[in-house]
């Protein structure tokens, strides 16, 4: 390992044989364009939660969703302000970076700074209102998954509660960098 201060070099020997090609193939991908909110709250594949509309108006609303094993990615998309709430789920970890167009949702009645990646952990109900034209990416990740992950990336140094809230406080090129990954999941291409 190199660690010059701000840059850390880690060589890591070979691990295993990574099968990518098996995981890419079982990549599956949808995209709705909804006009209706009733079609909206039941969209989302997994979903056991649920979304109230709180403006007026015609409801127009878009989602991407890229699914395979062990991992989630979305992008919604909407018109209308929501207030969205979900169930915990022991097996799953949401990632949510704060985006320009994420900036003014509240999350547990908190709003979260431009660059702050937020970690959803397995013990917290999904509590969130949008204002009106937001756009939320988010990667649901398997638990195990993203604890095996934390453990060979820090070298065990990076002690995040995977069970409760947690912000990361980063620069808004950081956040940007998980948002361009989770929309080249959702729809192949980065968006504008």
């Amino acid at each position: 390992m190199y660690d010059s201060g701000k840059i850390r070099t880690v060589i890591v020997g070979k691990i295993g044989q990574m099968e990518a090609g098996d995981h890419l193939s079982q990549l599956k991908r949808i995209t709705l364009r909804l006009s209706r909110f009733e079609d909206f709250r039941y969209a989302i594949p997994g979903w056991r939660g649920e979304f109230t509309l709180l403006s007026k108006g015609a409801f127009e609303g878009k989602l991407e969703v890229a699914q395979m094993p062990h991992l989630r990615a979305f992008v919604a998309e909407t018109n209308s302000s929501l207030l969205t709430k979900g169930p915990a789920d022991e097996n799953s970890v949401t990632i949510i970076p704060i985006t320009r167009r994420s900036q003014a949702t509240r999350w547990q009645g908190r709003q979260l700074e431009l660059g702050d990646i937020l970690i959803r952990g397995t013990g917290i109900e999904y509590h969130n209102c949008t204002e009106s034209c937001a756009q939320i990416e988010a990667l649901i990740v398997g638990k195990r998954v993203l604890q095996n992950a934390m453990q060979i990336l820090s070298y065990g140094e990076l002690d995040i509660d995977l069970e409760t809230w947690t912000v990361l406080h980063t620069n808004p090129e950081g956040a940007m960098l998980i948002q361009r990954q989770i929309q080249m999941l959702c729809h192949g291409a980065i968006s504008h």
